[in-house]
């Protein structure tokens, strides 16, 4: 556990996060394409030097760390790769539809101090990468109500995900990690010649997925008997049991609105999103792994055609500092909630994107 005086942060801060598409217009009704992005940054590396060195001792393990494990890290990485058509209704109206095939990788290391709490310690950490493959799908409309309305609404399946083999002693369901499901729906205005607001409300269902959203209340409520210092323990909340404790994460809703209008022969936008705090005050110990804590995006960008046939894109954008206060529920709920090992969680993001596209 960790003792109120540590600051500790993560080492890595810059992530390359590739994309790229393609579109075919077969005729004046249907197009097929394919996207293919990646989606990370959930990487997070915690070095053990003068971090937690005395709860760790309190607890009886040698080595620091925030999970008294030496170097706690987690790295998740995921590609996707997108199969989609259109069909234009009529002028104005037009559906889509895609198959999307997943590709994901975790690396984990430094939770060895939870083996006692786990189903199959021997897969619970420091097992290097493992991949996962699954597939899923999603569904939209798009069309103009009024003059310069439109509307569009989307779905998107949760995507399901092969086990992480190398860690079934770890997330619930035997290592199972699954994409959560997603929905959208959204308007656009026209206004004056040149200019367009949007806005859209987006739901992301975490519940889909139990390593994500159980809570780690479960090794209470529903029942884990430990078995320290090395395992296994026994019951259906242990890490790796069908309700083992995850990360906690609840459902949340996503407000976006922006601004594009034209000027000096180029597209330009500002945006600003709001979303609701996914991370709960009682599930602040494991998020220390993943931080995922803001809520406020702001985004500025714009589109430069070069030719006749080619166009430049750029975006920022900035998510300032989000804070989420809890304790360690270990200490604090078998205790009675008495707040004795106080945990804050903290993350800001800084995000550049560029990107070339042709015309053919």
């Amino acid at each position: 556990p960790l003792t109120p005086e540590n600051d500790v942060e993560s080492e890595n801060d810059f992530f390359l996060i590739p994309h790229g598409a393609i579109n075919y217009i077969l005729n004046d009704k249907t197009t097929v394409g394919l996207a293919v992005y990646g989606n990370g940054g959930m990487n997070t590396e915690y070095p053990p030097t003068a971090a937690n060195t005395a709860g760790c001792a309190f607890g009886g393990f040698a080595t620091g760390g925030v999970y008294c494990g030496e170097t706690a890290r987690v790295n998740l990485e995921q590609m996707f790769f997108n199969f989609n058509s259109s069909y234009k209704v009529d002028s104005k109206h037009a559906l889509g539809a895609s198959i999307i095939f997943v590709g994901q990788r975790i690396r984990i290391s430094g939770l060895g101090a939870f083996a006692g709490f786990s189903l199959d310690p021997a897969n619970l950490t420091d097992r290097g990468n493992s991949l996962s493959w699954g597939f899923g799908g999603k569904i939209g409309y798009q069309g103009e109500v009024a003059d310069g309305v439109r509307i569009g609404a989307s779905y998107q399946t949760k995507i399901s995900m092969g086990e992480f083999d190398e860690y079934r002693g770890l997330f619930a369901e035997s290592g199972d990690f699954d994409i959560p499901s997603t929905y959208t729906i959204g308007v656009s205005f026209d206004v004056g010649k040149t200019g367009t607001i949007v806005a859209d409300y987006q739901s992301i269902n975490y519940s889909d997925t139990a390593s994500i959203s159980n809570p780690i209340g479960n090794f209470f409520t529903v029942g884990c008997a430990p078995n320290p210092p090395f395992g296994p323990g026994t019951g259906a909340a242990c890490l790796g049991g069908p309700q083992g404790a995850g990360f906690g994460w609840e459902d949340i809703g996503i407000f976006k609105i922006g601004y594009q209008w034209t000027a000096a022969n180029m597209d330009w936008r500002v945006g600003y999103s709001r979303a609701e705090q996914a991370i709960p005050e009682s599930e602040v110990l494991f998020n220390i792994l993943a931080p995922a804590t803001v809520r406020d995006h702001i985004t500025f960008g714009l589109t430069k055609e070069v030719g006749s046939n080619q166009e430049f894109n750029f975006a920022v954008m900035y998510a300032p500092n989000e804070e989420v206060n809890g304790s360690n529920a270990f200490v604090d709920v078998p205790s009675g909630g008495t707040v004795t090992q106080p945990i804050t969680i903290e993350m800001s993001q800084f995000d550049i994107q560029a990107g070339w596209a042709w015309k053919f």
